[in-house]
């Protein structure tokens, strides 16, 4: 099953979120599924808007990234946004990090993660052993 996922810049931060559902401590992308005759453009703008309230623009498309214990094929983008976030009844709290403060975890959309800060020079080749927890 496709699913969108968006690395979230705002103000040259990252935005992880923690969903409402998931424990404390637990932080990873921003992400969602497709509603039907959606393009993957259009879901991962309408899931930023739906989760942070913010229109965002696509600076490019990371990568696709297999998500097998969960059936999924995670379609992975870098969206800019600019504001205040407003969270969605969905999502607890979000985390605005540097790139150089992110700790990619070795799953999902870690992996994702973990390949843009590479691509920016931002990794020093740690990875965690489960979703990411702010200093």
């Amino acid at each position: 099953m496709p699913v969108v996922a968006a690395i979230v810049e705002l103000a040259e931060r990252v935005v992880l979120v923690r969903n409402a559902w998931w424990p404390k401590g637990k932080f990873g992308l921003l992400a969602g599924y497709l509603e039907p005759d959606e393009t993957a453009e259009q879901g991962i703008l309408r899931e930023v808007m739906e989760e942070l309230g913010l229109q965002g623009t696509i600076a490019e498309f990371v990568g696709t990234y297999p998500n097998p214990g969960n059936n999924q094929l995670l379609l992975v983008y870098h969206v800019r946004v600019e504001g205040e976030p407003k969270l969605s009844a969905e999502l607890a709290e979000i985390r605005r990090l540097a790139p150089g403060q992110l700790r990619p975890w070795p799953y999902g959309t870690g992996v994702a993660l973990r390949d843009w800060l590479a691509q920016r020079g931002h990794l020093d080749h740690r990875l965690s052993e489960s979703s990411y927890s702010p200093p």
